[in-house]
């Protein structure tokens, strides 16, 4: 099964209904309809399962092409600030050309 790890924080907005959208640079071998499980990145080591998600939307684009605001995720100030923040997830290789995946999802609970 396909999985989806979140920090603590983004974990508790997936659960409260708050975080329906997640972006990755890296494509995920799901389609529409497809149970995906979701986990939290409780350290650099650990993680544990938190629930699972129905994927209910995929985009994919240019970073540099993707929404500053955006149904269901968070939103940046400028292209430069979330360029930033996807440097410190996935190194400084990521630029505003770099291909970008947006899953939605419904949540459908806890394991």
């Amino acid at each position: 099964m396909i999985t989806f790890k979140f920090t603590p924080k983004l974990t508790e907005a997936v659960q409260n209904g708050e975080e329906t959208a997640t972006f990755r640079m890296e494509a995920k071998d799901v389609a529409m309809g497809d149970i995906v499980e979701m986990w939290t990145r409780v350290d650099r080591d650990m993680t544990e399962l938190f629930g699972y998600a129905k994927i209910t939307g995929i985009k994919e684009m240019r970073l540099g092409d993707a929404p500053l605001s955006y149904p269901g995720h968070a939103t940046y100030a400028s292209q430069e600030a979330r360029l930033a923040k996807y440097r410190g997830y996935y190194g400084v290789e990521i630029t505003l050309q770099s291909m970008l995946y947006i899953y939605d999802f419904e949540f459908l609970g806890e394991k």
